[in-house]
This record gives C-alpha cells, sequence and structure tokens, in this order.
C-alpha cells in the first residue's frame, strides 16, 4: 500500500510538472517570460527535471535576473549525466558573468563578523553575483548588534555596501545618552490659578481658570490662542494670541515667556465703578516647568490689561499653575 502510494504522488508530481512546463512554454512563445519564470520553477519542484533548470535558468536571463540564472546553469551542470552539455552550459555561464550585477562588500576586520546578503554568508572583498532589485545586508558579530541596510541594485555595474567603522554597536556597552526630543508641533495647556484684579475692577482676588493650544512656528517660538475666565466679583473673559518663546530643558526645567493681543470683557460693580465693557487687551505671560514625557507640569504667572471703552483701566494679574500636554 505504502509503494502504492509513493507511485501515485510521483505520478501526480510528473503530470503537475508537465501541464506547468507545457504552459510555461506557451507564454515565451507569447513573449510572456516574467509569467514562464514562476511556472518553471513549479515544475521543477516537482519533478527536477535538468532540462526544465536550464530553461528556468534561460528564463531568469531574460527577465534581468542573471545571477540567479548562472547559479542554476551551474547546478545544472553538476547534475546532468550528459557531459556533451556541459561545455555549452558553462559557456552560457561565462556569458551572463560578463553581464551580471554584483555587490561589492566592504567592512572592517572585526573578529566575529558574519556578513549575509539575503540570508547567504557572503565574504568581506569579493564582488558577489546579485539579481537586479533590492536585497538585505546584516552584518553580526558575537557580543554586538546587528547592523542592517536594504540596498538597491540596478544595471551590470558593481554596487558597493560599506559595513560602517568602527562596524557594529557593542550589545555590552549601549549608548545610554537620551535622545533629542522633537519639538511638539502642537501643544494643549491648561492653568489653573488665583487673581488679582487690578486697575478699576481692584476689588477682590478669586480663582481662574484658562484653557489654550499652541501651535509650534519654528522650533521654539509657539503661536498660542487661549481664553481666560476670572470669576467672583470681579468677572472677566479674554480671549489672545500669544507668540511663545519656550526654551530647554535646561537643568531638567523648560522655561517660556510671551507676549500677546486680544479682546477682554468685564463686569465689575464695585459700589463707585461699574464696568460691564469690552476692549483691546494685552498680555504677558512665563513659566518655569518640569518635563515628563510629553507633559509639562509649570509655576505661571500672566497679566491680562485693557481699557475699557467707557474709560476705565482693568485687569488681572494670575499667579498659579499649568499642565501642558504636546505631540
Amino acid at each position: 500500500m505504502v509503494a502504492g502510494a509513493a507511485t501515485v504522488a510521483r505520478a501526480d508530481d510528473t503530470a503537475t510538472a508537465d501541464a506547468a512546463v507545457a504552459r510555461a512554454r506557451q507564454l515565451v512563445a507569447a513573449g510572456d517570460w516574467d509569467a514562464a519564470c514562476p511556472l518553471l520553477a513549479t515544475s521543477y519542484r516537482a519533478s527536477p527535471v535538468v532540462a526544465t533548470l536550464v530553461e528556468l535558468a534561460e528564463c531568469h536571463a531574460h527577465v534581468g535576473k542573471a545571477a540567479s540564472a548562472i547559479a542554476e546553469l551551474r547546478a545544472a551542470i553538476a547534475t546532468s549525466p550528459d557531459a556533451t552539455e556541459h561545455g555549452r552550459l558553462a559557456a552560457r555561464v561565462a556569458e551572463l558573468e560578463a553581464h551580471v550585477a554584483k555587490l561589492r562588500l566592504v567592512g572592517p576586520a572585526t573578529a566575529g563578523l558574519v556578513v549575509t546578503v539575503d540570508g547567504a554568508v557572503q565574504a568581506i572583498g569579493p564582488d558577489v553575483p546579485v539579481d537586479a532589485g533590492g536585497h538585505a545586508v546584516v552584518a553580526t558579530a558575537p557580543g554586538r548588534a546587528a547592523w542592517r541596510i536594504e540596498v538597491t541594485v540596478r544595471g551590470d555595474g558593481v554596487t558597493a555596501v560599506t559595513v560602517p567603522e568602527p562596524g557594529l554597536a557593542a550589545v555590552d556597552a549601549p549608548d545610554t545618552s537620551p535622545l533629542p526630543r522633537t519639538p511638539d508641533r502642537v501643544r494643549f495647556d491648561v492653568e489653573l490659578g488665583h487673581d488679582l484684579p487690578t486697575g478699576a475692577a481692584a476689588r477682590s482676588a478669586s480663582i481662574s481658570e484658562t484653557v489654550g493650544a499652541a501651535l509650534t512656528l519654528v522650533p521654539g517660538v509657539n503661536a498660542r490662542l487661549a481664553a481666560h475666565l476670572l470669576g467672583g466679583a470681579h468677572d472677566q473673559f479674554d480671549v489672545a494670541l500669544d507668540l511663545e518663546r519656550r526654551v530647554g530643558p535646561i537643568l531638567g526645567l523648560t522655561m517660556w515667556t510671551g507676549v500677546g493681543a486680544g479682546y477682554a470683557h468685564a463686569t465689575v460693580d464695585s459700589g463707585t465703578t461699574t464696568i460691564d465693557d469690552g476692549a483691546f487687551a494685552v498680555e504677558i505671560r512665563g513659566g518655569l516647568g518640569v518635563p515628563l514625557g510629553g507633559f509639562v507640569f509649570a509655576a505661571s504667572a500672566m497679566y491680562v490689561g485693557a481699557v475699557a471703552a467707557s474709560g476705565p483701566r482693568f485687569g488681572n494679574v494670575m499667579i498659579g499653575g499649568s499642565m501642558s500636554y504636546g505631540f
């Protein structure tokens, strides 16, 4: 039973191989070499006939894969029982070698260095025949991290790849220096503070809140749009556009200053002064914070000043804390 099953399997493989090679020859006759090559490879895997391997090599040569064709022709020479074919196949190999693309590996004499091209070990120095297209070059050595590069080979010349000196990064001595953090392109912040109204509104202090968003114009300079709300006996709301200059971290701290302009509206009834008016306002801000991941926790101060259309000057000084998050 086992012998019978094996015979049936071989017959099926032969039928698959014959069908694939027949279809491949039709495609070659039509000039479609790209579609023919996979079918010839399928045929050879199903039934490793030397003639099919030679046809596959010629197919690869036609689609620009000279290195694959050379390897297949050499395999055909090694396995063909027909010695009279060896000379013809060897001549074809020599013809293809004159036009094959090559990869030249250049690197340091690192002890234990192993370099592979597409998973196959290659020596430093000698040219390596390769097919045109992309190839993965990987270098490893004991006690060191692997180095890898993707190389695209074009035409039939020599492409040099240099394994950089000193070569590979040591695993037992990693670089522990912090990576520079990419400046935040967009940042959001929330401030909560204690306000001291000034000018005609100077009556009582209260708690205030500010929410804002900033967009980085150039590294270290932000355009920030914020809204500030002050409640209690002095109701004030203002919206301002600031230009901020951020510096840091220096000694682990981030510092910033900003100036801006906007609109403020106050509602105040102090008994002697009544304001229910809006006006152009100026804003000055500053802070000192500690970066933690994408967040900055800071102590901050802000002054907003305006002159109402009815005449009185009003404003407030806010001292508090803020939390920012950028990405």
